[in-house]
């Protein structure tokens, strides 16, 4: 008696320890996926890095110094992370310039400046130019004034620096199609009359759609994504154990044949045979002699 009492007990333990284990392995599964999806879509959304300009100082063929320098400034940089590229294929980036350049009188009187960015491929070669022109934007000596009495208590604990921040937007919605894929930029200041204190470069992705939520709401996302395919992966459990379970039956059940209505045959007496030790006769069940039948088979 209670072997038959633990059986189905042990039973119903190992069934439900196996749909415990099957359950958790699907929602570790759907949740991997929703990861997987996300590192797929999701592109490299941000990138910045600080630009260090480098010029001569020592002018030949008689060039005379500007502000100590006597070539445009320059500067190379990896747009790579990790020994990837910053771009992802196909994707639109925008490539914005930051500058932050004293508020000095000498500034403001150095004009129309150009930057130039050159993106390089792994050979060293341009593979994308662009050039943008700036300017310092005008501040009257009265606007200036006013602006540095209102902060002069920041001027002089230096919370506050005395300099413009320039943004300069080198490309809105690029795209890298590039079979050898580019690593290197180059930046160029064509201009010796601009002075400046830091210099900076960023790459910014344009997130439409899907890819947006993946990365603004990435939680949200991914419990959307996991819930919907732990769901979907159950469904079709639950298909997998109906026609396993009731399929077959219905089958089988289809496959019957039809009952066949039997007619039963009326009973003939068959004559004596020889091995009874009696001549088999033809059969005359109303004794008519053999003359007269004959005479009756004739015709008239």
């Amino acid at each position: 008696m209670q072997l038959s009492i633990q059986n189905p007990i042990s039973t119903y333990l190992i069934y439900v320890c196996t749909f415990c284990a099957v359950e958790i392995g699907t929602l570790l599964s759907c949740g991997c996926l929703s990861l997987l999806v996300r590192y797929m879509l999701v592109p490299n959304v941000s990138w910045q890095t600080t630009l260090n300009f480098n010029f001569d100082t020592i002018c030949h063929s008689g060039v005379q110094p500007v502000n100590n320098m006597c070539s445009f400034p320059s500067t190379e940089f990896d747009l790579t992370i990790g020994g990837s590229p910053v771009f992802t294929y196909g994707h639109p980036y925008s490539i914005v310039s930051d500058f932050y350049i004293p508020d000095s009188p000498k500034n403001n009187l150095a004009g129309m400046n150009i930057l130039t960015l050159e993106l390089l491929d792994e050979g060293g070669n341009c593979s994308r130019k662009f050039r943008r022109s700036f300017s310092v934007p005008y501040r009257s000596t009265l606007v200036r004034f006013t602006s540095r009495l209102l902060l002069l208590l920041l001027h002089v604990t230096r919370v506050v620096d005395e300099e413009l921040h320039i943004l300069v937007e080198l490309a809105s919605g690029y795209q890298d199609y590039q079979a050898p894929p580019i690593v290197r930029g180059r930046v160029t200041m064509e201009s010796r009359e601009l002075i400046w204190t830091r210099a900076s470069i960023r790459l910014d992705a344009h997130l439409t759609g899907l890819r947006s939520w993946l990365y603004y709401w990435p939680w949200f996302t991914f419990f959307v994504l996991t819930s919907s395919s732990f769901i979907f992966v159950n469904i079709l459990y639950l298909l997998m154990v109906i026609s396993q379970t009731f399929w077959p039956l219905l089958s089988l059940n289809s496959d019957e044949p039809a009952p066949r209505t039997v007619r039963r045959r009326p009973l003939v007496s068959c004559p004596p045979s020889e091995s009874l030790g009696e001549p088999v006769e033809s059969i005359n069940p109303h004794n008519i002699p053999p003359d007269t039948q004959t005479d009756l088979m004739e015709p008239n």
